[in-house]
């Protein structure tokens, strides 16, 4: 059954009331640069550092790689609303109240 962390310290969990729905990354469109218009790769490394998605470094505004040769444009950075803040739980760890919010994302142990 799915279940959730409800606190930050990653402690408190509890199984989720409601159907989980399965993210999904939005693919991030670019303008200017290099790219033509083209996806945001959604990990690229430039001068020896590994970047995930968009990133300011060394620019005002965001950009990102739009292919492993070098082609790059600033990101269209609009994303979908986040769904997983009307999840909550029911049952779970001793110290959870049924109906707290679940956390996302968090990292299991």
């Amino acid at each position: 059954q799915p279940w959730c962390f409800t606190d930050a310290s990653a402690t408190k969990w509890g199984y989720c009331a409601s159907k989980v729905p399965i993210p999904v990354k939005p693919e991030v469109k670019t303008h200017a640069g290099t790219a033509s218009g083209a996806t945001c790769l959604p990990d690229w490394e430039f001068k020896g550092k590994e970047y995930k998605g968009c990133t300011t470094e060394g620019e005002g505004s965001p950009w990102c790689m739009t292919n492993r040769l070098g082609a790059w444009g600033y990101c269209n950075c609009q994303v979908a609303a986040d769904d997983t803040a009307q999840i909550r739980t029911h049952g779970g760890s001793w110290d959870n109240k049924d109906g707290e919010t679940c956390k996302f994302p968090f990292t299991f142990r």
